[in-house]
Parts: C-alpha cells; sequence; structure tokens
C-alpha cells in the first residue's frame, strides 16, 4: 500500500511514484515482475492541487497498467479535485462508507498583475486540460458529459457520498 495523503503537488508526486517504484523494484528482484506482482494499491486521501501533478500521476499509473501492473485505488476519507482525477483511474476502485469525493472544473488564484494576452494564453492552456479531465471522467465512470457540464455551468463543486460514487461507478466497493 502507498498513501497519497497530502496536497498534489510535484513533490508528492514524485514521492509518491518513488514509492510504487520502489515496490515495482523488489517484484523485479523476486523475478515476478509483472505478470506475477500483487495489486499494488494506491490510497488516496487528498483536498486535490495542482492539475499538472496531477496529469503525470495519471500519466504514471495508465503507463504501468499498460504494462501489466495492477493499480488499484482505495479512499479512506476524500478524493478531492485532483484526487479524485487519480482516483478514477484504478483497475478496482474500493472506499470506506463515509468517503466523499468532490469534482470542480480547474481553478487559479492570480497573485501578480497579468496582460490580457497572458489570460487568454492561461484561458487556451485550461480549455484543453479540462478537456483531457473530462475525457478521464468520462472514459472511466458512467458520469456523462452532460452531468459534467451542470455542475461546471453553476460554478458549482460536486460533492459525491460514496453511495453516489457506488451507482455512477466512481467506485467499484464500498469497504
Amino acid at each position: 500500500r502507498v498513501y497519497l495523503n497530502d496536497e498534489i503537488d510535484r513533490t508528492t508526486i514524485t514521492k509518491t511514484k518513488f514509492l510504487i517504484d520502489k515496490v515495482i523494484k523488489i517484484d523485479k528482484m523476486m523475478d515476478k515482475y509483472p505478470k506475477e506482482s500483487a495489486p499494488i494499491t494506491l490510497v488516496i486521501n487528498s483536498y486535490g492541487g495542482d492539475v499538472y501533478a496531477t496529469l503525470d500521476m495519471i500519466s504514471y499509473i495508465r503507463r504501468l497498467q499498460r504494462q501489466g501492473y495492477i493499480i488499484n485505488t482505495e479512499c479512506e476519507s476524500i478524493a478531492m479535485s485532483g484526487g479524485f482525477f487519480i482516483f478514477i483511474t484504478g483497475n478496482h476502485r474500493t472506499c470506506q462508507e463515509f468517503a466523499e469525493f468532490m469534482c470542480h472544473d480547474q481553478r487559479m488564484v492570480v497573485y501578480d498583475l497579468v496582460t490580457m494576452g497572458s489570460l487568454r494564453d492561461m484561458f487556451a492552456e485550461w480549455s484543453k486540460q479540462w478537456k483531457v479531465l473530462k475525457d478521464i471522467i468520462i472514459e472511466y465512470t458512467d458520469i456523462t458529459d452532460e452531468e459534467i457540464e451542470k455542475y461546471v455551468s453553476r460554478k458549482e463543486d460536486w460533492y459525491i457520498t460514496a453511495k453516489e460514487a457506488e451507482s455512477l461507478k466512481i467506485v467499484d466497493q464500498i469497504l
């Protein structure tokens, strides 16, 4: 079991990938790589964080899955924002009875003066990222584009209980 319990940023994701790589290295030393490797469980309890770090972790998980590894995800309490997106990419997804999920589009706080040109560039980048994130939701769950847009158009965070998550195929099993 590998835990992702912090804000999602480059440092946290690097540490998480390092721990998973250690598990894989042990499997290789025992000649179990990857067919006989035990599934790796990534336990996610995070409010989210940086979208680039989130996409980095998702890419890493998907690469390992293409190599034959089973990467299961488990949520003990919260998988929000970036934590939600990482969680749904697991092969088998479980959560505790009172776990909570939250999905929303990108958010950003601007601390400095920005030009109209830089805002246009940021918006173009956000639009590309949001398309990627929506495609991930649609690929891994029973959530439709229309359901996603309903919350985004109202500028709302979408809070999802464990039971709701199970019905939307966000979660395969409530523990």
